[in-house]
């Protein structure tokens, strides 16, 4: 069963440009499309912020981990955006001492540019107490067509569920349907606020450097 929303209304598509760039250019029909195609956009402590990835513009909806952003707060840290860090922290447990004399050289160099908070030394053992300050739920971005949306949303493929967010339906409509299914994305019609896809939920198989790093720069983005 589609869904739909009481659709915010469209800019007028500016002349000689994109009909993606008005629906880039309104946030609002983007959050409107993201709660129309997801539960999780529409749950209570849902937020919304812009961010880009691999030359890809999103609105991403987000949850904020409010202990880790007080911890953060406390100890005067922000985004975590050195890959050497994050590839530390992901090699270590949270809260439990590990031997300093049990890192790899490039694992020491990472501890010595940690940011404040991350991790704690004691007694030449150090402890992880940084995690992931969010959790993505759905990339929603702009297509000027589904075929060119599908290529944009799956930039986001490694880190969240994706939708794209048409101008209109499309005329190819079950061939749009076909390939937005196969490749999990959704779609919906800004026109008239109807999910056409619904998008596949997002199941994360391991942790990466690279999928906390995208979860940092939501938490950057939206600070």
């Amino acid at each position: 069963m589609t869904q739909g929303w009481t659709q915010p209304p469209v800019p007028s598509q500016p002349a000689g440009g994109c009909a993606v760039y008005a629906l880039a250019g309104n946030p609002e029909i983007l959050r409107a499309a993201a709660r129309a195609a997801s539960p999780a956009a529409r749950c209570g402590g849902a937020r919304f912020t812009a961010v880009s990835a691999m030359g890809a513009e999103a609105l991403v909806c987000y949850r904020l981990d409010e202990a880790e952003a007080g911890r953060r707060r406390l100890a005067g840290a922000g985004a975590i955006t050195s890959a050497d860090a994050l590839e530390l922290l992901l090699g270590l447990p949270v809260g439990m001492p590990v031997p300093v004399t049990s890192l790899t050289r490039r694992e020491e160099g990472a501890l010595k540019v940690a940011p404040p908070g991350a991790v704690s030394i004691r007694n030449g053992q150090v402890t992880r107490h940084a995690v992931a300050p969010v959790t993505a739920e759905l990339a929603v971005v702009a297509g000027r067509s589904w075929r060119y949306g599908l290529e944009k949303a799956g930039r986001f493929a490694p880190f969240c569920a994706r939708a794209v967010v048409l101008r209109r339906r499309p005329r190819d409509l079950a061939e749009a349907q076909l390939q937005a299914g196969f490749y999990g994305v959704g779609v919906i019609d800004a026109q008239s606020g109807e999910v056409l896809v619904a998008p596949a939920p997002f199941r994360r198989h391991r942790w990466t450097a690279a999928g906390w790093r995208f979860l940092e720069e939501v938490y950057q983005a939206a600070r």
